[in-house]
């Protein structure tokens, strides 16, 4: 039986390819929905042995790790375009492994990963929590050739993890950062500096016809200056950059916003 298959949509081939041809430390911005982590599983079947010995994925929730590990597909297929040098790589099962598949623990078993001579012939996923209780101590002095991806990389600069992050760089390591949201609270950065930012707004991807170009709610579609939606969209008179939300009389009742609903890959 023929293993099940992923196709990449135009603009996930686009993020793909752009991520192989840098050679810095990335910082993807995609809003929910676009489909990271097939990107992420992406890279790493196309770069493990080759561009980097070892790729750790690391992930806010386990859950969201378990998404990574138990995937729904062995192969991923790319769409009919010139000088593709191959349609589909194979992501069997195996290619990614999760912290609890053994009763080592999560901890240790990042570390007894990190260590194996590469190049290695998997990657390893974890939670946030997992690297937050790792130690200098505990990672290799040397991380030349060792991928860290990190979804959800606005936790990337919270106590305790931004510690391994600043680490990673400072051994050598690569870092791939995987977020929606671009920002935090409490005003750290998300972008580290010198990292190369590869953005797609929801704007464009409303343009594309990958989402509804109208959203029938009171939470409006924000983007830069010059995406396709806000440059050009004169069905709706959208609010301004700095107002999530349209205004209405005082005495107006308030009514439960409705998001637009969009597929998650």
């Amino acid at each position: 039986m023929e293993p099940s298959s992923k196709k990449l949509r135009p603009y996930q081939v686009r993020l793909v390819t752009d991520v192989c041809r840098g050679t810095e430390d990335i910082l993807v911005e995609q809003p929910t929905g676009l489909g990271k982590t097939v990107q992420i599983v992406t890279l790493v079947a196309m770069h493990l042995g080759q561009r980097f010995s070892h790729a750790v994925i690391s992930a806010p929730q386990e859950q969201i790790e378990q998404g990574f590990v138990k995937r729904d597909y062995q192969r991923i297929s790319f769409p009919d375009c010139r000088g593709a040098a191959v349609h589909s790589i194979q992501v069997p099962k195996a290619l990614i492994k999760g912290a609890r598949e053994s009763r080592l623990g999560s901890v240790k078993r990042v570390i007894h990963y990190l260590r194996q001579p590469g190049p290695l012939d998997h990657a390893f996923a974890c939670t946030h929590a997992a690297l937050n209780r790792l130690t200098g101590e505990d990672l290799p002095e040397d991380l030349s050739g060792k991928a860290l991806f990190i979804d959800e990389a606005h936790h990337a600069s919270a106590d305790g993890l931004s510690q391994i992050v600043t680490l990673w760089r400072e051994r050598g390591g690569q870092l791939f950062f995987f977020t929606a949201t671009p920002y935090r609270g409490d005003g750290r950065p998300v972008r580290l500096e010198g990292m190369r930012s590869f953005r797609r707004s929801l704007a464009e991807h409303m343009a594309e016809g990958f989402a509804p170009r109208h959203l029938e709610s009171e939470i409006v579609a924000l983007g830069q200056p010059g995406d396709a939606i806000t440059a050009t969209s004169k069905a709706k008179s959208w609010p301004s950059a700095n107002r999530a939300t349209r205004s209405r009389p005082a005495n107006s009742p308030a009514k439960r916003p409705r998001q637009a609903r969009i597929l998650r890959d």
